[in-house]
Order: structure tokens, then C-alpha cells, then sequence
């Protein structure tokens, strides 16, 4: 287990961490309360992901675009993802889905702005079928002006398989 030696060492980390000590403070001891309860979550949360970087892979279930944006700008090497019709399309294919909404399109500007700091991003896109709709196209236009490298693969989405 890391000694308080080891956080104060983290430059940049550090006043995050005081910030954080000072907010608690400022909560009092209401031990039971929705605050205490809300916090002890987060703490688990940012445990459980320190865990899964230590082991090499992070999964995430859920809708948590600051998260998703905060990943993204602490990238320094590579970001590899994958997009599934399932997570990320609407109502026929990739058309309409999570790339046309606000968070979508913030996404993409972060991966540009990755790709700034040389931090590249390749994607790939599991489709259900060989023939991909026009949504996907466009889709996949759009990741390329954002300097994403994507490439396709076919065959079922990972959530249906059985």
C-alpha cells in the first residue's frame, strides 16, 4: 500500500488530493448522512479503478460522459477503443446513436485534441453484417477528420453473443 510519501511525491496530484481532504473536512462527521454515503461511493469508485489500471484493463458500465472525457485527456500513450452498434448506435445501425449526441461530438474533439499532444486513436467498429448503412459511413468520416484511425470487423456485437 502506497504511504502518504508516495501521494505528496505525485506533484501534480497532490493538491487535487488536498482539495479533496479539505471538502471532507468541511463535511463534518455526519456519518450516516447522503453526503458521507455519496463520497465513500466515489472513494470506491476511483478504488475499484485504480485496481483495474493496475491489472492492465478498465471496464465501465454506465453513462458517465465525464468520465469517458476525463479518460481521454489523461491519455499519454495510445487510446484503443470499440464501438458496437449495441453501445453506441440508434435505432439502425451506428446512425443516430451516441456520435450525434452533444457528449458524441465532445468525445471527438478531445480525440483531436489528443492527437495534438501526439496521443493517437484507433477504433474498432464491430458491425453485424458486411453491408454497412449509411449512418456508419458518416460515422466513420467523422472519426477520420478527428484524426481517428478506425477499422471494421463483422460478426455479432460482443453483448449479443451467446
Amino acid at each position: 500500500m502506497p504511504s502518504v510519501g508516495f501521494v505528496e511525491g505525485l506533484p501534480r496530484a497532490a493538491p487535487a488530493f488536498d482539495r479533496l481532504l479539505d471538502r471532507l473536512a468541511g463535511l463534518g462527521n455526519p456519518e450516516d448522512s447522503l453526503a458521507a454515503r455519496l463520497v465513500r461511493a466515489e472513494i470506491d469508485n476511483a478504488a475499484l479503478l485504480l485496481s483495474q489500471l493496475e491489472n492492465g484493463s478498465v471496464d465501465y458500465d454506465g453513462d458517465a460522459s465525464d468520465w469517458l472525457l476525463t479518460l481521454v485527456t489523461a491519455a499519454a500513450v495510445r487510446i484503443d477503443a470499440v464501438s458496437t452498434p449495441d453501445a453506441d448506435g440508434g435505432p439502425a445501425g451506428f446512425g443516430g446513436g451516441f456520435w450525434d449526441t452533444s457528449i458524441g461530438l465532445r468525445y471527438l474533439r478531445e480525440l483531436d485534441t489528443a492527437a495534438d499532444r501526439g496521443v493517437p486513436t484507433r477504433r474498432l467498429f464491430v458491425l453485424d453484417h458486411p453491408h454497412a448503412d449509411p449512418g456508419f459511413e458518416r460515422i466513420r468520416d467523422d472519426q477520420r477528420t478527428h484524426r481517428v484511425a478506425s477499422s471494421r470487423s463483422c460478426g455479432a456485437s460482443p453483448r449479443r453473443r451467446g
